[in-house]
């Protein structure tokens, strides 16, 4: 099974351009999440956990 490798570049707002809109790492995540295609093996239930 191949998975798509995706990322976002997070830069601090002391290195944006002024052209550059500052997003804060949550906010990046929670975009790439809402984004990420939609595929069986993607999906999650809430109610998933994992038992060691």
């Amino acid at each position: 099974m191949t998975l798509p490798l995706m990322f976002e570049v997070y830069k601090p707002k002391q290195r944006l351009l002024e052209s550059d809109v500052y997003h804060t790492k949550p906010e990046i995540a929670a975009v790439m999440i809402k984004t990420q295609p939609k595929s069986p093996a993607y999906t999650c239930d809430v109610g998933d956990s994992i038992r060691i």
